[in-house]
C-alpha cells in the first residue's frame, strides 16, 4: 500500500479471504488506506461501513483513514456522514477525527456545522488544537466575520504558544515541530488579513467562479449537477442567493463539448500573457506572483489535492488577487487533455517531489515529471514558452534532465549538443517570466 501496489495489495486480500484468513483491524485499515489514496472513495467507503458486519471493530485511526481520503478529494458529505455514524456507534473520536471534519466543513463554509463541533470538543482533549480554530478563523474571515474570527485566532494563538510535548518518536517529534511551525505561520497571515480592514466576501465570488476541480470519474463535459456538486465543496455556502447563481452560470459554461477548459474566458482576458504552475501546493508562491502581476499577465495553478486547492482559493480572496484560475485534479491527466494547446508562455514545476526522492540518489517510484507528461506540458505552451523545474536534489534533476533529453523534436535544448541545461540557483530575469524575485521555497 505505502509504495503504491494496490493491485498486488488486493490479491493477497483475495487470497486471505479464500485461505480462511480473517484481516484484524490493523490489516483492514492498511487496505482502507490504499483504497482512500484512489482518485474515487466509494469503495473506501463501502469498506469501512462493512468492517463491524464482518467481525472488524472499527476505530479513530481506521475512521481517520477514511477521514484523510475525504479530505484529499473534498468528499464533506462523506466525511460528515462517517464522523455521525461511528461517532453513534461508540466510536471515540480524536484530535485528527476532529481536525479532518471540521476541515472540510469551513472548506464548504459551512460554517454553523463547524462552530457546532468545535464548541462540543472545546472542554476536551481534542479541542486543545490549535488548528480547529485557525481554521474556523480562516473560514470566518473570508465571509467578513471579522470580531469573531478574532476570539478564534486569539484561542488558537494560545495554544500554539504551549510548547510541543516530546512523544519519544524523533520523527514524529520533527513533524509536530514542523506543523506547529506552520501554523504559526498562517496564524500571522491570518492576523495581517483581519487587521486590514477590507471586506473579502465580495473577492470570493469572483474567485469561486474561477475555480475548478476534476475527478477522474468525471464525463468529458462537466453536468450542472457536477459543477453545483463541486461548488459547494469549495465554498458556496458563503454566498447568497444572487451570488451562487452567478457563479453557478459562470462555472457552467467553463468547459467546450470536448471537455477543455476556457481558460481565457473564466480569467477574462484575450491578450495577456498566461503563465502555468503545477504542483501549486498550498498557494504561497502563485498567489503572491499573481497579484504582482495583476494587469500584465495571467496565471493558473493546477494541485492534485482538494484541500490545497481550497488553501490557495483562500489565500486569492485574502490577498484579492484577480488573475489566477484554479484547477484541481491530476495534472497527469488535466494537462494532456484539459487545457488548450498553446495556452501558456511559462510553465514553472516548484519542488515536485515527494519527500521520499531525498532518501536515495535513485527515481524508484512513480512520479509525475515522466518523459511522456513532459512532452504533454510541451503541447500548452506557446512556441519559444519555457519550463522551469526547480528543485532541491540535484539527483532528482539529472534524472529529468535525461527525461527530457530524450524528448527529441519537441524541447529546443533537446536538440542541442549540451542538452538540458541544470543550473544553480533560481529562476530570474526577463526570460524568466517573472516580475519580482523568485520567493523562498517551502522547505528552506
Amino acid at each position: 500500500v505505502r509504495s503504491g501496489a494496490i493491485d498486488s495489495a488486493r490479491k493477497y486480500m483475495e487470497e486471505m479471504r479464500e485461505r480462511g484468513i480473517a484481516p484484524n483491524v490493523v490489516t483492514m485499515t492498511a487496505w482502507l488506506k490504499g483504497v482512500c489514496d484512489s482518485d474515487d472513495l466509494s469503495e473506501g467507503r463501502a469498506l469501512l461501513y462493512s468492517m463491524n458486519s464482518g467481525g472488524v471493530e472499527v476505530n479513530a485511526r481506521t475512521l481517520n483513514t477514511f477521514l484523510r481520503g475525504c479530505v484529499r478529494l473534498g468528499e464533506v458529505e462523506h466525511a460528515v456522514e462517517a464522523y455521525d455514524h461511528f461517532r453513534a456507534k461508540g466510536v471515540k473520536a480524536d484530535r485528527s477525527t476532529i481536525e479532518y471534519v471540521v476541515r472540510l466543513l469551513v472548506g464548504a463554509l459551512r460554517l454553523k456545522e463547524a462552530r457546532k463541533i468545535v464548541h462540543r470538543v472545546a472542554n476536551k482533549d481534542a479541542g486543545r488544537n490549535a488548528a480547529l480554530y485557525l481554521l474556523l478563523a480562516q473560514g470566518l474571515a473570508v465571509v467578513d466575520k471579522v470580531d469573531e474570527a478574532r476570539i478564534h485566532l486569539q484561542r488558537s494563538q494560545g495554544l500554539l504558544e504551549e510548547e510541543v510535548p516530546a512523544t519519544g518518536t524523533p520523527s514524529t517529534d520533527l513533524f509536530l515541530k514542523h506543523r506547529q511551525k506552520e501554523l504559526c505561520r498562517e496564524a500571522e497571515v491570518l492576523a495581517e488579513v483581519l487587521s486590514s480592514g477590507s471586506p473579502r466576501k465580495p473577492v470570493l465570488k469572483a474567485v469561486l467562479s474561477r475555480h475548478l476541480f476534476f475527478r477522474q470519474t468525471d464525463a468529458r463535459n462537466l453536468s450542472e449537477e457536477e459543477v453545483l456538486s463541486e461548488l459547494s465543496r469549495t465554498g458556496l455556502a458563503g454566498l447568497g442567493p444572487k451570488g451562487r447563481g452567478l457563479v453557478l452560470r459562470r462555472v457552467g459554461r467553463s468547459c467546450t463539448k470536448d471537455g477543455v477548459v476556457r481558460v481565457r474566458k473564466l480569467l477574462a482576458s484575450d491578450a495577456l500573457p498566461i503563465k502555468v504552475e503545477i504542483c501549486s501546493g498550498a498557494g504561497d508562491w502563485i498567489v503572491n506572483h499573481a497579484k504582482r502581476d495583476e494587469g500584465r499577465s495571467c496565471w493558473v495553478a493546477l494541485e492534485l489535492r482538494h484541500d490545497r486547492c481550497i488553501q490557495i482559493a483562500r489565500r486569492a480572496v485574502w490577498s484579492q488577487t484577480s488573475n489566477l484560475l484554479v484547477v484541481g485534479g491530476d495534472a497527469a491527466a488535466i494537462v494532456p487533455s484539459r487545457l488548450p494547446r498553446s495556452l501558456a508562455t511559462h510553465v514553472y514545476i516548484n519542488f515536485p517531489e515527494p519527500v521520499a526522492w531525498h532518501q536515495d540518489e535513485g527515481v524508484t517510484g512513480d512520479h509525475l515529471l515522466t518523459p511522456e507528461f513532459l512532452g504533454h506540458v510541451s503541447g500548452i505552451l506557446v512556441p519559444g514558452g519555457r519550463v522551469y523545474i526547480v528543485s532541491d536534489n540535484k539527483g532528482y534533476l539529472i534524472t529529468l534532465a535525461y527525461s527530457l533529453n530524450s524528448l527529441v523534436g519537441i524541447y529546443r535544448e533537446c536538440r542541442g549538443k549540451g542538452g538540458v541545461p541544470i543550473v544553480l540557483g533560481v529562476p530570474s530575469g526577463a526570460d524568466a517570466g517573472l516580475s519580482g524575485d523568485f520567493g523562498e521555497s517551502y522547505f528552506d
